[in-house]
């Protein structure tokens, strides 16, 4: 009996607390709703503020059973959304000053609610669209700073329209004065205040229940002046426009004109755009309050779906999750759900008994309430912005709110497009577009050298100088690049510099300014018989370098290379050539081992007893990767590849050795399958040494084992140290 009695109790209070939390809710929505649609239809529209509450109400009544049956989290409570309905009020307002003179005020009604239906299926159908598509994701590409911006000018319209609601005047950048004569300044200043106390302590506190208190407050105020008489001034006037029954049927929309609606194209794409960031927006927060994750594709469906059905039924204002309806039914502990099915059934019996809730807000809550809402987006997007975002993007929030609100919303969002454009374009040209530089007295190609090419190549390979370009290079980083290159040439002594090579291997495009701009340094390094090559480009920038070198001279070639690899290969081979050296073609045995080990020609000879003479034609696979390695090979001339193939039968040139190299030394010393795979390219002449040679040689001459291994243990110590200057030189 005490379980029954204690679950009963518990349900009861569940009931309550439902109820409550609803209750609130249905506050909150009747009174934001009559202070928008106040907005919404005000002077020659005046007679229509009831039709507007009621495309309130019905928009909000499908959005909640959209939500209580089909959201993925059930705290999440829906509402018509302020910031969208705030660009269709400057779309009604724009109408509005469109409208021919003999335009009736009913026909006008119907072209703004046709315009307002029309704007909640395209949402609708958007939204539904990028929930169907999964593609949320792509939204976030949008420039932050603009969206800002958008929201802080909807802060500055409602406040405009507070003021409006609050004094009667029309606000235009014309008449600010006149607000601040005294038979106006007392209309709006207290209530301003109350509404900047009411967010500071919303702020102060983060208690979502102080704005429907305050509202049944004022409420209760008003009231009590009502019955008592003489209550406060700030509850003297009440918002008593006649209310406007809707009009469904098709017959009333031939009265609609179709070509004002269509001259409002603009600010119709703007406002879907920045209503679907504002829903992302929404859901982000949410996430934040629920600290749970949310389907944002789903609440995109379901959003979508709801104003879809919105529309038709004859509801007009975009809606989706609202942060502070859904905060308030978590923070409580309800079940959004349940509040969901309460609100929207009070809000139906609302519209079904036809109260006149127009009636029950005085005009001194409805304007203070748009200020409010005013002071919240300014706040949220002037005040604590300024601490969270760079100062580019706050000052690009700024410039769009001060456009928004004196020139209008397509102009505000353009101007703050093309700043946040401006502001990428100079931030952007701040990046480093060479990656590294060095010259090619450290950093080498991987064909290995003799020793005494390796010193002719140390002496004359700081003539080389690379720069390993990265990202986009365009016309704010290209000329920067052109000018820092034409420094160094011009700077240089004659000789000094030989060849310059730019790697794209992590640059993405090139346009034609730094086409232009490469075009000139190829010219200048002509004049200082300077070689310019270009390696790794893609076939985009090949294209885009070859039509500007062709728009100068049909016949003019930039030098393209496959990688930085061969491109180093090609310089050190040319200052090889240059140094007439004929002689490094063939390098024999005695001339790669007296060149690091000091010892007797006789020593030597002996040691050529001992190797194995073979020749091999161009294209002659000498070893193969993975098989058994019981050999080395000292190349007397040619020249031969060293080839790996990975497990995805890729192939990459890992070195190219010429004369006086040795080759499989690593699988000859640890005795393991060959690494990679070695394959001449031109006519070469090696000297072999297999292991059973090496074992008669330990036997039979220990002096030229000892020998053998020293001239190894050298040139492999040259490759590390080459290897090392590499590394260092990449690490800077």
């Amino acid at each position: 009996m005490n379980n029954f009695s204690d679950e009963s109790s518990v349900k009861l209070a569940t009931l309550f607390k439902n109820s409550y939390m609803a209750l609130l809710i249905w506050l909150l929505t009747v009174g934001v709703g009559t202070s928008l649609a106040n907005l919404m239809f005000h002077g020659r529209l005046s007679a229509y503020v009831g039709a507007g509450i009621q495309i309130y109400m019905v928009s909000s009544v499908v959005l909640c059973l959209f939500c209580a049956f089909f959201s993925t989290n059930k705290s999440v409570v829906p509402s018509p959304q302020s910031s969208p309905l705030v660009i269709l009020v400057a779309i009604g307002a724009n109408l509005t000053a469109l409208a021919p003179a003999a335009m009736s005020d009913e026909s006008l009604f119907l072209t703004i609610l046709a315009t307002m239906i029309l704007v909640s299926l395209l949402a609708g159908f958007f939204y539904f669209a990028i929930g169907y598509l999964k593609i949320a994701i792509l939204m976030r590409y949008f420039p932050y700073p603009v969206v800002g911006g958008v929201l802080a000018g909807m802060g500055g319209l409602l406040i405009d329209g507070g003021l409006t609601v609050l004094t009667g005047l029309e606000i235009t950048r014309f008449s600010w004065t006149q607000l601040f004569q005294i038979e106006y300044l007392f209309r709006w200043l207290p209530i301003a205040a109350v509404s900047l106390g009411l967010l500071w302590m919303l702020r102060r506190w983060r208690n979502m229940l102080i704005l429907p208190l305050a509202l049944g407050l004022s409420l209760g105020l008003y009231f009590l002046s009502q019955v008592f008489g003489g209550g406060p001034a700030l509850a003297q006037e009440v918002a008593a426009q006649p209310s406007a029954s809707l009009a469904f049927s098709l017959s009333a929309f031939t009265q609609v004109d179709w070509g004002m609606i269509l001259s409002q194209a603009g600010n119709i794409t703007v406002l879907i755009i920045f209503s679907t960031f504002n829903l992302l927006t929404n859901l982000s927060a949410t996430e934040a309050v629920f600290q749970r994750e949310l389907n944002f594709n789903r609440e995109l469906l379901v959003s979508g779906g709801a104003n879809i059905i919105s529309a038709l039924f004859g509801g007009g204002m975009i809606g989706f999750p609202a942060v502070t309806h859904s905060t308030l039914a978590h923070r409580s502990g309800s079940d959004g759900r349940v509040i969901n099915i309460m609100l929207a059934l009070g809000l139906a019996f609302t519209l079904a008994l036809g109260l006149p809730v127009d009636k029950l807000f005085p005009v001194t809550v409805l304007g203070g309430l748009l200020l409010f809402l005013g002071f919240t987006f300014l706040s949220d997007w002037l005040m604590e912005a300024r601490v969270q975002l760079p100062r580019t993007d706050y000052l690009t929030i700024v410039v769009m709110m001060i456009v928004i609100v004196v020139f209008g919303l397509v102009w505000g969002v353009l101007c703050g497009i093309v700043i946040s454009i401006a502001f990428f374009v100079m931030q952007y040209s701040q990046i480093r577009v060479v990656r590294q530089h060095f010259t090619g007295g450290k950093f080498r190609s991987r064909s290995v050298r003799s020793a005494l090419e390796n010193r002719l190549l140390g002496e004359h390979g700081e003539s080389i100088l690379v720069f390993r370009l990265q990202g986009y290079i365009f016309f704010g980083t290209g000329f920067k690049l052109y000018r820092n290159i034409k420094a160094r040439i011009t700077q240089a002594e004659p000789g000094q510099i030989n060849y310059i090579l730019l790697d794209f291997r992590m640059a993405q495009r090139v346009d034609v300014s730094s086409a232009m701009d490469l075009l000139k340094l190829e010219q200048l390094s002509e004049e200082h018989g300077i070689h310019i090559a270009y390696t790794s480009a893609s076939p985009l920038i090949r294209y885009v370098l070859t039509r500007t070198y062709h728009s100068v001279q049909r016949d003019l070639e930039p030098n393209f290379l496959p990688d930085l690899d061969y491109a180093l290969e090609w310089c050190e081979d040319s200052i090889l050539a240059e140094t007439h050296l004929a002689d490094m073609s063939q390098v024999s045995i005695e001339r790669q081992i007296d060149s690091h080990v000091l010892l007797h020609k006789a020593e030597i000879g002996l040691l050529q007893r001992y190797l194995r003479r073979i020749e091999v034609e161009e294209g002659t696979v000498i070893a193969r990767q993975g098989e058994h390695s019981d050999s080395l090979f000292l190349i007397e001339s040619g020249k031969v590849d060293i080839l790996l193939r990975n497990e995805h039968n890729h192939i990459a040139r890992l070195h190219s050795m010429g004369p006086g190299s040795i080759v499989g030394e690593v699988g000859f010393y640890l005795h393991r399958p060959r690494t990679a795979t070695i394959v001449a390219t031109e006519f070469t002449v090696l000297n072999v040494l297999d292991s059973g040679t090496l074992r008669r040689i330990e036997a039979e001459e220990p002096l030229v084992v000892a020998m053998l291994h020293n001239f190894i243990a050298c040139v492999l110590s040259e490759r590390l140290s080459s290897t090392n200057h590499i590394v260092e030189e990449l690490m800077e």
